[in-house]
């Protein structure tokens, strides 16, 4: 048995259900549990889909258009940072988007975008202080 059972098999099974299969006999010919089976009768009989219907899922907040203007100011200035380039678009066409956002479409595009480089957790100083913290806490001399 699988774990993930493709779109095609369900229909198979479906087919199987309406012909007059018991199913049990759907599971053993279509060699998948007894409980997919039974949902599937399940859906069947309640006239539900078997997958999910088109475009259930989360709206995207930019067309097609809004990334092609997207990649428009980009390729103006390759050398502008993602969030240079996420104010002139909200500026252009007032969409709020995230820098992440705007570096997911760039690189959909297959484009390398200029990160920010990430700060340390601490500071030298900071580092130094916590080590002479500990070392007096824990009795430690040099």
């Amino acid at each position: 048995m699988t774990n993930y059972i493709t779109y095609e098999v369900k229909v198979l099974i479906e087919d199987d259900l309406i012909s007059g299969l018991s199913q049990r006999e759907v599971a053993l010919k279509r060699k998948v549990s007894k409980t997919l089976v039974c949902n599937i009768n399940k859906k069947l009989k309640n006239g539900t889909p078997l997958g999910r219907k088109f475009g259930s899922g989360r709206p995207e907040i930019l067309s097609d258009e809004l990334k092609r203007q997207l990649f428009l100011i980009y390729d103006k200035n390759h050398k502008e940072s993602c969030l240079k380039i996420t104010q002139k678009f909200v500026e252009k066409f007032n969409v709020q988007i995230s820098r992440q956002t705007v570096s997911r479409i760039l690189s959909d595009f297959s484009l390398v975008t200029p990160k920010p480089a990430k700060k340390p957790l601490l500071r030298p100083i900071n580092i130094e202080k916590r080590l002479n913290l500990s070392e007096k806490f824990l009795g430690i001399s040099h």
